[in-house]
């Protein structure tokens, strides 16, 4: 099928040719918290009151996702203690928990079984006509509340497909869950932006998205490799069209074609954007080295950073716009709708179209057990 480009964009100007700042994400409600520190074993509970609610949540650590890289990069990513944990809600069914200890600060979310909460540090958000909080303070808000105003969808571009077999991996045993493999390109920018922690913000997001993926598709997300550039090389755009291409040219011939590619590729960027792009990614590309990739920029937090980065993987799952192409008679808004707004689920057009996009898909891989993983001393306690 033909593939397409789809973007999520903030529309701050028609015809914007200068680099611009993004605007923030606004926040309608939240929760103050003030969470422990990680305990030094790798299971643990958290209690978090919100809301006049009590949820008690079961952790441990979570090395699934990072089974596929090498040992030094599976060091990198646990330096400093650093801690990626998935879970449940006690006495929840149908809950799940994925959170990340990065950078001396908890992010991620939590769902109890209706309803999802994301957990950050109130940094980063728009709080026009709101008291803002420290900085650093740990909030706790609902996917409802969150709303990042002026986003819309571009229309699909149709570039040249080549007749390409798709990658394949090996899959193991097909009994247990599947997964998709994804590489992470970093550049100088977003290192720039994260320092030291550049790596474990990365793992944090994989850890994030791999808990929407897994709950609502059954279908999990890895971490194949990730890539830190010491150099941008011919990766200069600031358009996110433009960028994107040439993001596909480094990996698929290019300098970056040595880079390990197994499923799909994204770049992350905290460089200054042309029109205050988010994000944008290629429809329908699942294991194709030719155009399996995508491109996420910096958005001020990291579960907004995370939400977009789920918004254009689905892009590369075959999931257009909600009310778009093949989902326009779709009524439901969910993560796929151009905007970011209330909804926390994919709609059942997504899924529909995801769905044989996972049935087809040669390059999934067997999420291995974590109990049986990482004898090498990933995860250690600091």
């Amino acid at each position: 099928m033909p593939i397409r480009l789809i973007c999520l964009i903030f529309l701050l100007c028609a015809g914007c040719a200068s680099a611009v700042a993004a605007p923030a994400a606004k926040l309608n409600d939240y929760a103050l918290l003030d969470l422990p520190s990680p305990a030094h074993r790798v299971e643990t509970h958290m209690t978090v009151n919100a809301f006049g609610q009590r949820w008690q949540l079961s952790l441990r650590d979570n090395t699934a996702p990072f089974a596929q890289l090498s040992a030094d990069l599976r060091e990198r990513i646990s330096r400093g203690g650093h801690r990626y944990m998935s879970g449940e809600v006690v006495g929840r069914p149908g809950s799940w928990v994925r959170l990340n200890w990065t950078g001396h600060r908890w992010w991620g979310a939590f769902h109890d079984g209706r309803a999802l909460y994301l957990i950050d540090r109130a940094a980063g958000f728009d709080w026009t006509g709101r008291a803002e909080p420290a900085a650093g303070q740990d909030i706790v808000f609902r996917r409802q509340d969150l709303s990042l105003e002026g986003v819309i969808g571009h229309d699909p571009i149709v570039p040249p497909v080549p007749n390409r077999p798709q990658s394949t991996a090996d899959r193991g045993s097909t009994s247990g869950a599947q997964s998709l493999p994804v590489t992470i390109v970093a550049d100088t920018a977003f290192q720039a932006t994260h320092g030291g922690n550049a790596a474990a913000i990365v793992a944090g997001r994989i850890n994030f998205v791999d808990g929407i993926y897994t709950s609502q598709l059954g279908t999990g997300i890895v971490l194949h490799h990730l890539e830190a550039l010491s150099d941008d090389g011919p990766l200069t755009a600031t358009e996110a069209s433009t960028l994107l291409g040439e993001f596909r040219d480094f990996m698929d011939g290019g300098d970056g074609s040595a880079i390990p590619f197994a499923g799909l590729a994204h770049l992350v960027t905290s460089r200054s954007r042309d029109g205050g792009i988010a994000g944008i990614a290629y429809l329908g590309v699942l294991c194709s080295s030719f155009a399996g990739y995508g491109v996420d920029w910096d958005a001020g937090n990291e579960t907004t950073n995370g939400l977009v980065f789920a918004h254009e993987l689905g892009h590369n799952f075959d999931a257009p716009h909600d009310g778009q192409n093949e989902c326009a008679d779709e009524t439901f808004r969910g993560i796929m709708n151009p905007s970011i707004n209330g909804s926390q689920e994919f709609s059942q057009c997504s899924l529909e179209q995801m769905q044989p996009a996972v049935a087809a898909a040669s390059c999934l891989v067997t999420t291995p057990n974590a109990d049986l993983i990482f004898g090498d001393g990933f995860g250690a306690l600091p």
